[in-house]
């Protein structure tokens, strides 16, 4: 719980377990902690890469969400994994600080970014299980858009993806903006 204060994470900030599978002998990731930012004060700032499976469930998100307010401030990549484990308010403000492209990835579809993410290079690579969010700033997608559920709202903002977006669910609201799809544009399942 960060409680009105600054953490300064210097290098990645990984909130799993990681175990070896008894089966396979593989490395395993498993629920971690939890980070609590709930005052509109708290600032975290991650060096590194962000990793998340917490230990929270659908139904304490719903009770006593974890991620309601302060900023996140992550210089790397972002990677949840597991249901449930990144669902933040929109008072969370999310700033995506790394150079070049940020490869954000999710596991679940009950996890995603918030309507309040910037993206300080305007480019990322998204993969995995992708939730739509409303643009706070133009963003470049690169390589193929992964298949999304809910609504990307481009609200007066461009989105450009750099290879084919295939659509066979999910919303882009266009609200003002443009999209651009330098490959093909497939809206079927």
């Amino acid at each position: 719980k960060v409680n009105g204060g600054t953490l300064n994470i210097e290098g990645s900030y990984n909130l799993y377990k990681e175990t070896v599978d008894s089966n396979t002998g593989q490395p395993k990731k498993t629920e971690g902690g939890i980070l609590r930012m709930n005052n509109v004060a708290d600032v975290v700032n991650v060096k590194g890469n962000f990793a998340t499976y917490a230990k929270e469930n659908s139904n304490s998100l719903i009770f006593s969400p974890s991620l309601t307010a302060g900023t996140l401030n992550i210089y790397g990549d972002f990677e949840q994994i597991g249901d449930y484990s990144f669902a933040p308010k929109d008072s969370l403000c999310i700033n995506l600080l790394k150079e070049g492209i940020v490869k954000v990835s999710f596991d679940s579809t009950c996890s995603y970014l918030n309507n309040n993410v910037h993206f300080a290079s305007k480019k990322a690579e998204l993969s995995g299980k992708i939730t739509g969010w409303k643009l706070t700033d133009d963003l470049t997608v690169e390589g193929e858009m992964p298949v999304f559920s809910e609504t990307f709202d481009l609200n007066g903002h461009t989105m450009l993806i750099k290879n084919d977006l295939n659509q066979p669910n999910g919303t882009i609201k266009v609200n003002g903006g443009t999209l651009n799809i330098e490959g093909s544009y497939n809206l079927y399942k």
